[in-house]
């Protein structure tokens, strides 16, 4: 199947002022409900409900990058996405599967919108993606669902003073006077280890404009940026932790701080560990990736 991709030099101008908006037009409702094995009748009354769904969702839909490293940016729009998850089994990158995602609360009668971030936490990538739910009592929280093992997995209010501790803990505060960024209103989502030998500084994940509005051109640029690190990731969350490939690693991340790291031998023995734990059972895409990455090496 034919997949539209897009350059954005063909399109200079495509939705530079047009905010992202999600809809209701799309009944995806019941489709991700079937699929995150929640019941959908499931009715959200707490913050808690959003955190059950959260997780559910990252134990359901991975995030893995590899068909954007091999075939470019896909037009990204609403229906697109929804496609490519729910239909294809693509399940992308963080802006992929933020959309859908914010267009599945939006369906739950819940205001949400898209915002870009600044991703501190890997080298060469510097863009991510999430959602900013604004809750019933009027104040605004960060609902991620594709920030890997760095995920709060419970919403995190936005210049709150809750420190949410879940696994790590996390909070959102406003830039200090002396961090400020121009006239922006720059926010830092950041975590702490909360294990007894950890490190309990805190560390900052992503920073953002509270206020910047993302558009058409703002996600195919940061798609086509994360395309140029050329750098394989694949994650799953699961009950006890999460699963994280590369084409050079395999990381098994428990909540209680242990790690085993597998190191990756052969292709063969990359597309046993996609499939054993990802689930993943079409190799054409990892297959060509590899092959790409050994002959660079050449």
């Amino acid at each position: 199947m034919s997949k539209k991709r897009i350059s954005l030099s063909l399109f200079p101008n495509a939705g530079c002022t047009i905010p992202w908006v999600y809809t209701k037009k799309y009944n995806i409702k019941e489709r991700v409900f079937n699929k995150i094995n929640i019941d959908s009748n499931f009715q959200v009354n707490t913050l808690n409900d959003i955190s059950f769904i959260q997780v559910n969702f990252c134990k359901t839909f991975r995030f893995d990058n590899s068909d954007l490293l091999l075939n470019g940016s896909i037009y990204p729009d609403n229906a697109l996405c929804i496609k490519r998850v729910l239909d294809e089994g693509i399940t992308d990158t963080c802006g992929v599967l933020s959309i859908v995602f914010g267009n599945f609360l939006t369906e739950l009668n819940l205001e949400v919108r898209l915002v870009k971030a600044t991703l501190t936490k890997y080298k060469g990538h510097h863009n991510h993606f999430f959602n900013i739910l604004k809750w019933r009592d009027g104040r605004e929280y960060i609902v991620d669902v594709a920030v890997g093992y760095f995920n709060s997995f419970y919403p995190v209010e936005i210049g709150g003073n809750e420190i949410i501790n879940n696994n790590n803990g996390y909070r959102c505060r406003k830039l200090a006077k002396d961090e400020e960024i121009g006239d922006k209103e720059m926010y830092i989502f950041e975590y702490r280890s909360l294990l007894p030998n950890g490190d309990n500084s805190w560390k900052v994940i992503v920073c953002f404009d509270r206020n910047m509005k993302v558009s058409f051109s703002t996600f195919v640029m940061a798609e086509q940026e994360y395309r140029k690190t050329k750098q394989l990731i694949i994650y799953l969350l699961f009950d006890e932790g999460s699963y994280f490939l590369t084409k050079d690693y395999f990381l098994i991340k428990y909540h209680n701080g242990e790690n085993i790291n597998i190191p990756i031998l052969s292709l063969n023995h990359l597309l046993e560990i996609a499939n054993k734990y990802f689930k993943i059972d079409n190799f054409k895409v990892l297959k060509e990736l590899f092959i790409n990455y050994r002959k660079a090496k050449l």
